[in-house]
């Protein structure tokens, strides 16, 4: 039986509600209470109104979003029309190129067709938890390299089944 210490940091109900909600979240998921405590003074709950936009591409990067409730469209644009990728729904994240110094935004987030409320979490305290935790920034960033190689796998599934319809040589223009 483990012994009573009585200087552990206890939580509040809210507290500890928050972090079993962040832990259902890839990013957030194999961090611990205390872990999740570092982010509690910079996380925001937003309300966003029906078809609000949270960011375009090519925006500076400066948050990262967690849907809790509602739904947000991740789309691209080609020829002016926009091309829904994804749709992010309760727990998941949306705006993780913040995690990456002076990023732009990839593809445009828009709140779904109903309002939707949101964690925000600031790009600048962000990075200065990961900077002077690098625990944190080691568990997140395995998430986020686990979350990319699921990615490039289901792209490289979509390319064969369609019989080489994209040309896959342009997303290694970068590399």
């Amino acid at each position: 039986m483990a012994l009573f210490n009585p200087f552990r940091r206890v939580y509040s109900a809210d507290e500890l509600s928050t972090f079993r909600f962040l832990q259902k979240n890839q990013l957030f998921k194999e961090l611990s209470h205390d872990e999740l405590s570092y982010f509690l003074p910079f996380i925001y709950l937003r309300e966003y109104r029906a078809e609000e936009v949270l960011y375009f591409r090519n925006d500076l990067a400066q948050a990262l979003y967690i849907v809790k409730s509602g739904t947000v469209s991740i789309s691209i644009d080609i020829r002016g029309n926009f091309e829904l990728l994804d749709t992010k729904r309760t727990y998941q994240y949306v705006g993780e190129t913040c995690l990456f110094p002076n990023a732009r935004r990839l593809v445009h987030a828009i709140v779904g067709n109903t309002n939707a409320e949101l964690y925000v979490i600031p790009q600048a305290n962000l990075v200065e938890i990961l900077e002077r935790k690098p625990e944190i920034k080691a568990k997140m960033m395995d998430a986020l390299a686990t979350e990319y190689h699921i990615f490039m796998r289901d792209l490289f599934d979509a390319y064969r089944n369609n019989e080489g319809f994209l040309d896959l040589s342009v997303a290694y223009k970068n590399v």
